[in-house]
């Protein structure tokens, strides 16, 4: 009767807790991998910005 109730019930339950644990694991890495790049992206965008105002306000300055 122990057997049967290991083998039907605890096992099962015990690996597939362990697989949902796992995905959420990987889904939660993949978010937070997709959320620092758009990030990095974004701030590359506004560094380039910037560097090219930068070259941009040195070229008009004008040297009286």
């Amino acid at each position: 009767m122990i057997k049967v109730i290991l083998t039907c019930w605890i096992i099962p339950y015990i690996v597939l807790s362990a697989v949902l644990f796992r995905v959420s694991i990987v889904r939660s890495s993949r978010q937070a991998e997709n959320t620092l790049q758009s990030s990095m992206e974004s701030d590359g965008h506004i560094v380039m910005e910037n560097l090219n105002k930068a070259i941009e306000d040195s070229r008009q300055a004008s040297w009286t």
